[in-house]
């Protein structure tokens, strides 16, 4: 059950935008109960306009604006509830998924939030093409502390970072197959009981599906996003290491260039108030990273490996903060990497070398206060 917290801070609040009116405002709003902070998630089930088709509309009829809208906006609506200032301006937003950023800087201007968060994912609609994307985050970085909340290639993938790492790019949520060649239905991939036995594609081509298929969430389905808390609860820190590792897999491209990504973990990180308080990053070999404030590398010199200082401050080496484990849960290890017997400082002279890998999938951490570096060998 979701715990209301009873000291909610006033002095800043948050809004959340979801493209989704079920899986990810359902799931969402279970942290936003919990958070320290004060919270809105929208849409509401009273502001869902078109539930299908989640489309803006036209106001072909008057009706009562929400309290708190100013009944001078007399424009288009979008489905949350919020009336464009003129035809010209919803003409220009109203695409996905640009239209999601500016219902979020509406409610900041219009109802007060000082901080708002854009919740959709890359999905393949017509008319949200890479152009859409791009200016849709041009529009997000104009506004201050608005941020996009993003999955390629939907939601699903941070319930899947839950159990597992997988660079597969799928490129659906769910299959679905038209009934009386019109009305769309979920086929029910990795079920049993699913409609289309022949079109079942066990999970290699939808999300939901491989998430069932591979039992992770046996009865998944988009309507029961809050009982997904319970379920993966135990396992977010595994999901917030593996999120970051799938904003690692092309560092150098947008978002929504990206397939498999996402970054929601960085929402319920805020929403917790933990967003401070885990620095997580993968590392690759040879690379430069930032240990406190020390400039760090890891080299394999002649078949072994070695964590060397570049910086003239060196790192003081705890031997039980560096550590080969599992992909579990990351934070227990399964043999020490290094044969130190105390703190040992790495400077430019004193390189740590990392002793063997304990099997073939072991992962590489390092630890160092709220710094969290892995290290896929």
């Amino acid at each position: 059950m979701a715990r209301q917290s009873q000291n909610k801070s006033l002095n800043s609040s948050i809004i959340i935008v979801c493209e989704g009116t079920e899986t990810e405002n359902e799931y969402l709003k279970v942290f936003a109960d919990e958070s320290v902070i004060e919270c809105r998630v929208v849409p509401q089930p009273e502001e869902i306009v078109d539930k299908a088709a989640k489309k803006n509309r036209e106001k072909k009829i008057e009706r009562q604006l929400k309290e708190g809208d100013d009944d001078s906006f007399t424009g288009p609506e979008y489905y949350v509830g919020l009336p464009e200032i003129d035809q010209k301006t919803y003409d220009e937003y109203r695409c996905e998924p640009r239209r999601w950023v500016r219902a979020t800087q509406l409610f900041m201007e219009r109802k007060g939030f000082s901080e708002g968060w854009a919740v959709y994912d890359l999905d393949n609609k017509s008319g949200r093409t890479e152009d859409q994307h791009r200016i849709a985050r041009e529009d997000a970085s104009k506004v201050e502390n608005l941020f996009i909340a993003f999955s390629s290639y939907c939601i699903e993938e941070w319930f899947l970072l839950h159990f597992e790492r997988n660079t597969k790019a799928f490129d659906c949520s769910e299959c679905k197959y038209k009934k009386d060649g019109h009305h769309k239905e979920n086929i029910g991939c990795g079920d049993a009981s699913c409609i289309c036995p022949e079109d079942n594609c066990h999970g290699e081509k939808c999300l939901s599906g491989y998430l069932r298929e591979k039992g992770y969430i046996k009865e998944y389905s988009k309507n029961k996003g809050a009982d997904y808390v319970d379920i993966t609860r135990d396992k977010l820190h595994k999901a917030c290491v593996n999120a970051v590792w799938s904003r690692s897999l092309k560092q150098d491209a947008q978002p929504f260039e990206c397939n498999p990504y996402t970054d929601i973990d960085k929402l319920i990180l805020r929403l917790l108030g933990k967003e401070n308080n885990m620095d997580i990053r993968w590392v690759t070999v040879d690379k430069e990273f930032k240990v406190g404030s020390s400039t760090m590398i890891i080299r394999k010199v002649d078949l072994k490996i070695r964590l060397e200082c570049l910086s003239k401050t060196g790192f003081l080496v705890d031997p039980n903060s560096i550590f080969w484990c599992n992909d579990d849960d990351y934070q227990t290890s399964i043999q020490n990497a290094t044969n130190l017997s105390k703190k040992t400082v790495c400077d430019q002279n004193n390189p740590i070398e990392i002793v063997n890998k304990p099997h073939s999938n072991a992962i590489l951490c390092l630890k160092n206060g709220n710094q969290e570096f892995y290290f896929e060998l």
